[in-house]
């Protein structure tokens, strides 16, 4: 008999489950068998599709920020940064007034104005590429599909080894 929504006491010891039946859970044990791994071609299948669907990017030059932070490397209209800090577009107390005289700003932009992301190693690898590739942006964003496969290779590895093989 319901009451207001709830059984009543006598009711839920009438509809106890039976803990040896098939399919109750029973506190951490298993209903269904461990699943098989994924052969190791099923993660190169994953990788190179991931690098066919990125694969459009080739195509793209430098584009946005990519200008900025080069600017910002070699000094040329973007106030000079640091090669981990390629990603501070506005920083410190005057950098929009540096960036408004450098040109990057145009001269409406409110001088109390910040805008900076803490990407060291995003701005290192931004800072490798211009030094090292030069002005490739082909060869740039190569390396940074590079990184992308080597990095889903990782974490698929990672997640192999501490995640249970269980579903």
């Amino acid at each position: 008999m319901y009451h207001g929504g709830c059984r009543g006491a006598s009711e839920r010891a009438r509809t106890r489950v039976d803990a040896t039946a098939p399919g109750v859970y029973r506190g951490g044990a298993e209903m269904r068998a461990p699943l098989p791994r994924p052969p190791a071609w099923w993660l190169v299948a994953v990788v190179l599709l991931g690098l066919a669907a990125l694969a459009p990017a080739l195509r793209v030059g430098h584009y946005l920020d990519d200008w900025s932070q080069l600017a910002m490397l070699d000094g040329a209209g973007w106030p000079r940064r640091a090669a981990w800090n390629l990603y501070a577009f506005a920083w410190g107390p005057d950098g929009a007034r540096e960036a408004v005289a450098t040109g990057a700003f145009p001269w409406w932009t409110d001088p109390a104005l910040r805008g900076a992301a803490l990407r060291p190693l995003s701005s290192l690898l931004v800072a490798f590429d211009a030094r090292v590739l030069g002005a490739s942006a082909l060869a740039a964003h190569v390396h940074s599909l590079l990184w992308w496969g080597a990095l889903v290779a990782a974490a698929a590895r990672l997640f192999a080894r501490t995640l249970p093989a269980r579903a």
